[in-house]
């Protein structure tokens, strides 16, 4: 789903992932499995951080984007400059500055965690 050669919108993505993990959650809600739903939200996260800095394309894209998200302008050039694939720059400060926690939120990230907790404070 979070192929990175699907050729979708990230809008679209983050509609589709959505839509799994509210499912996901509701089927596994009365499970005790706080540790492994925090490793999940965190590879996620990681996977859109990738699909969206290889929406990019190229290096100048990678430090526009990451400098609208308020990255500075010389941890924005060190990130896309660096000679690391997808995967990797997905995990660097640049990309985990510019593509905090207040951004999946802006973008509509269906957040497992804070759900999960949520669910379980209910019960």
């Amino acid at each position: 789903m979070t192929s990175r050669r699907r050729g979708i919108s990230l809008d679209q993505l983050i509609k589709e992932v959505n839509s799994l993990l509210r499912g996901w959650l509701q089927y596994f809600k009365r499970s005790e499995m706080k540790s492994k739903i925090e490793r999940i939200n965190s590879w996620l996260k990681r996977r859109i951080r990738c699909f969206r800095i290889k929406q990019c394309k190229r290096k100048i894209g990678i430090v526009r984007f990451l400098r609208s998200q308020g990255v500075s302008e010389k941890l924005s050039w060190l990130t896309a400059l660096s000679g690391k694939g997808w995967w990797r720059l997905s995990n660097t400060p640049g990309t985990n500055i510019g593509m905090n926690n207040e951004w999946f939120t802006k973008i509509g990230y269906y957040d497992l965690v804070s759900n999960y907790n949520h669910l379980h404070k209910s019960t």
